[in-house]
């Protein structure tokens, strides 16, 4: 999504628009597959629709107010979309990397675990 909306500034020409159309199409509907898996990976299962509703809740309050903002504060203010869509795009790559640690950190935890199991067994 990030690289989408990065060439959103840019979609004056014809074929970056349509590039960027595919591009978040892709990356809207990512997040129904890989949010559910991370959470559950990452945080386990016991307390899952806690955890899936909190981050759902998130992502609905950034859905609302991200549009309003960019509208009415940044575009009415200098006249242009580019500094949010710069804004958006630099969170979404923070948010990229939040997820690969949260991701790396739950895989090391996990092979920790079955190698104190191991142990446990021999």
């Amino acid at each position: 999504m990030s690289v989408a909306i990065l060439l959103l500034s840019f979609a004056f020409r014809y074929e970056v628009a349509v590039t960027f159309a595919i591009l978040y199409g892709f990356g809207v509907g990512a997040p129904l597959t890989v949010n559910p898996l991370l959470v559950g990976k990452a945080l386990g299962v016991r307390h899952f629709g806690a955890l899936y509703g909190i981050l759902n809740l998130i992502s609905i309050l950034g859905a609302a107010f991200g549009p309003v903002v960019l509208g009415l504060v940044i575009y009415d203010r200098l006249g242009t979309y580019l500094p949010g869509l710069y804004a958006f795009v630099a969170l979404m790559a923070v948010s990229a990397a939040i997820a690969y640690f949260v991701s790396y950190a739950a895989r090391e935890n996990q092979n920790a675990i079955q190698t104190q199991v191991a142990e446990a067994v021999e």
